[in-house]
């Protein structure tokens, strides 16, 4: 075979036509028919996948262009770095306290923590993710491995980026577990002056994703001109799934410049098998996915992906009924409701409306003006939630309103206890604050941008007893805090996007708890609401399929009631 080099693309010859079809079939098979590009005895292949080419047709028994050879050396030469990384982790997960037998806080961690933070601080790793399902300590792994790292010499510092609701649980866990070890300083936030980042020698720097695309050339000065080396926590690493993405783009830029670099997320595919390719790249700088070619098709991309994840890629996925399996049970209760009159009426013109409109337009139109259809469904979810948001002179009671009344009073009032209530929607989250604080009330959402605001909120309602609810918006307080005060949570209302519902899940279902836990999902029933949860779940179970994992069904009601009369 001839591998010849063509600007941005590589040829591949046959040596002979009668091998041209098997050629074809090798490329195909790894590279992807989108990649592979059938020209006059050969193909045609992007220049990125000169690694998997290697791999593929060997350059000691091929021809092979002068020009590629030093990109195919530098390509292999980090393949079998990969190789060898994968092999050293193998090693520590057989026996990991063996691996940690030189580091003194083991005992502090739990079994599940030791593989994690052997595998992360083995020497020839470049970086790795940590997608360990929420709830389990991934934080602590991160800032044990560093530690470690430190204490051996291979980092100086440490870099975490992350959501700023998150960065006050990395500054206690850092109090809590590295004591005063190391110096640490937080710039977060849009308003975050740059030159922050430059205030004093610290050890460790936690930054939110806002503060990292502000400060990207000031981070990049400073990791390039002091002699350091960094090590890269990114955290909530689906916030970069995006590769185009402002913060995802800085991110990566950052990377560049650290020696190592763990991704940790719970939810890390929770729209789409491709939305963890990303996040790879950023820990091993492109290593699994690089020459890859993704196809559109979700289905035959999820096959693409799940074979990358399981031949290169140097992740740990553990789920909590794995690694905690002392925890209780957590059951998911979907609780239909009725609409009430007015509230029906509404609804159905809404959706009729919609209907119309939508069918009397073409594909092109549709197309140019998606962002109208979706704003008019999403006022269909709206309506479902509180009409009163969207028609000022709606008077009813809203029909979820009257079924919160219902729970709120069993387990608040008659039981005893606390719970979270999840909404999507400004006007619901405030009407229920106004509904119940008499119960004592403490609220976060996206109008509560004060991080010593949101932790007073979470301090208030884990340990002041005249404080039973906690009102929320998961997009804001679906991540980061723990709210095992309770064990039971209603979503009022829920977005599209199943990492938002995952984290929020997870606030009280986590270590920590001591009771079964209990969320009530409310939909109104013959709504697009049924359509849209059981979406989020579908997703959910395709997210946990392409890392070779079926965690066990929740308990629901409908299912009990099934197993029970076989209907």
């Amino acid at each position: 075979m001839k591998v010849l080099r063509r600007r941005d693309k590589v040829t591949v010859l046959a040596a002979h036509p009668s091998e041209t079809v098997r050629l074809g079939v090798s490329l195909r098979a790894a590279l992807g028919d989108i990649a592979v590009i059938a020209v006059k005895g050969g193909y045609i292949v992007p220049l990125e996948a000169v690694a998997s080419l290697a791999r593929i047709l060997p350059p000691e028994d091929h021809e092979w262009d002068e020009e590629l050879k030093p990109v195919v050396t530098q390509t292999l030469d980090i393949a079998s770095a990969q190789l060898s990384a994968r092999s050293e982790v193998a090693e520590a997960l057989e026996s990991p306290y063996v691996a940690l037998k030189d580091y003194q806080e083991t005992w502090r961690l739990d079994p599940h923590q030791v593989e994690a933070v052997a595998a992360m601080t083995v020497p020839s790793l470049r970086g790795m993710a940590l997608f360990d399902e929420q709830g389990v300590g991934k934080t602590i792994c991160g800032l044990a491995a560093f530690d470690l790292l430190r204490q051996r010499g291979l980092v100086s510092n440490l870099l975490v980026v992350a959501p700023k609701s998150v960065l006050p649980v990395w500054k206690q866990e850092i109090a809590n577990f590295l004591k005063d070890r190391y110096s640490a300083r937080t710039v977060v936030g849009r308003q975050a002056r740059p030159l922050d980042l430059l205030q004093g020698e610290v050890d460790v720097l936690l930054v939110s994703y806002e503060a990292v695309t502000r400060g990207l050339v000031i981070l990049q000065g400073l990791m390039s001109t002091k002699k350091r080396e960094y090590m890269l926590l990114v955290d909530e690493s689906y916030y970069v799934k995006n590769p185009v993405a402002q913060r995802s783009r800085a991110v990566a830029k950052l990377r560049q410049w650290c020696k190592r670099a763990y991704v940790l997320c719970g939810a890390p595919a929770p729209n789409s098998p491709t939305d963890v390719i990303h996040q790879i790249d950023i820990a091993d700088a492109g290593t699994t996915f690089g020459g890859l070619s993704i196809p559109a098709d979700e289905d035959s991309a999820a096959v693409v992906v799940e074979k990358a994840l399981g031949n290169s890629a140097i992740y740990l996925r553990r789920l909590k009924e794995e690694v905690l399996p002392e925890l209780p049970a957590k059951s998911i209760r979907k609780t239909f409701v009725e609409l009430q009159p007015v509230q029906d009426s509404l609804y159905r013109d809404a959706m009729a409306n919609l209907i119309i409109d939508v069918r009397q337009v073409d594909d092109t139109y549709f197309r140019k003006h998606l962002g109208e259809f979706m704003a008019r469904k999403w006022a269909l979810l709206q309506i479902c939630s509180n009409p009163a948001g969207i028609h000022p002179v709606y008077s009813e009671i809203a029909a979820k309103l009257l079924a919160l009344d219902q729970i709120v009073k069993n387990i608040v009032e008659e039981r005893g206890l606390k719970i979270i209530i999840w909404s999507f929607f400004r006007y619901s989250l405030q009407t229920i604050v106004n509904r119940y604080t008499r119960y004592g009330v403490v609220r976060i959402d996206g109008s509560v941008d004060s991080i010593q605001e949101r932790d007073l909120a979470v301090r208030r309602f884990r340990s002041d007893p005249s404080i039973n609810i906690f009102v929320g918006n998961p997009a804001s307080a679906g991540v980061g805090i723990t709210l095992t005060a309770a064990s039971h949570a209603v979503f009022e209302s829920f977005s599209n996007q199943p990492a938002h519902y995952l984290q929020s899940v997870d606030r009280i279902h986590r270590r920590g708890q001591q009771n079964p836990v209990t969320s009530f999902v409310l939909i109104s029933q013959s709504t697009v609401e049924e359509r849209e949860f059981d979406k989020l779940i579908q997703k959910e179970r395709r997210g946990h399929k392409i890392f070779g994992k079926q965690p066990r069904e929740p308990i629901t009601r409908e299912g009990f009631l099934k197993d029970l009369t076989g209907d």
